[in-house]
């Protein structure tokens, strides 16, 4: 298995928008000689919140009953939430929280990466005035004995108030550049 991970980074990152965790985005998986994944919308607009790239994640989706992102209910509009694996962003109205809009990213989050011969790992740390805060890390891992790809996640909570969150891979997948379909 060959795999291509985009890194985050917030001046010429593959990916600069406030939906999808900056970090271990799978651009591509190759294994012999098939490719399974592609450009999910081209033109590529690093700044829009659904060009995305293979497998995307996100915390926080805020749809069907599920949690938004960690203090986006308690902001006022013009005020700071969280969206773990992004950064501080601004509440812009009223509305219930939108996984697709582009809300405007105040302080992106700061990433360590580290790499070894099978694996990259990043960890990203956010704290915010109204008792938010976490460490994130995730890691992405080529198996040594097996055609496998493995993503882990470790959140932990670093703040006064609880965070409750759901996690999607938005999987944007393709064989050899087709798109899944009949």
């Amino acid at each position: 298995v060959d795999a291509t991970i985009v890194l985050p980074d917030r001046v010429s990152g593959y990916y600069r928008s406030s939906r999808f965790d900056w970090s271990g985005m799978v651009a591509q998986i190759v294994y012999h000689g098939h490719t399974y994944t592609r450009e999910w919308l081209v033109p590529h607009d690093p700044t829009r919140s659904d060009n995305a790239i293979g497998l995307a994640e996100e915390f926080g989706t805020g749809t069907a009953g599920l949690p938004g992102p960690p203090g986006y209910e308690e902001a006022k509009p013009g005020e700071t939430f969280m969206k773990i694996g992004v950064g501080l962003l601004e509440r812009v109205d009223d509305s219930h929280y939108r996984f697709g809009y582009d809300y405007r990213i105040l302080q992106p989050g700061t990433w360590q990466t580290r790499t070894g011969k099978r694996w990259v790992e990043f960890s990203q740390e956010m704290k915010q005035e109204r008792g938010w805060g976490y460490r994130y890390t995730k890691r992405v891992e080529l198996s040594p004995s097996r055609p496998e790809l493995r993503i882990t996640h470790t959140l932990t909570n670093l703040g006064a108030q609880t965070i409750n969150q759901n996690h999607y891979c938005h999987n944007f997948l393709a064989i050899d550049r087709e798109p899944i379909g009949p």
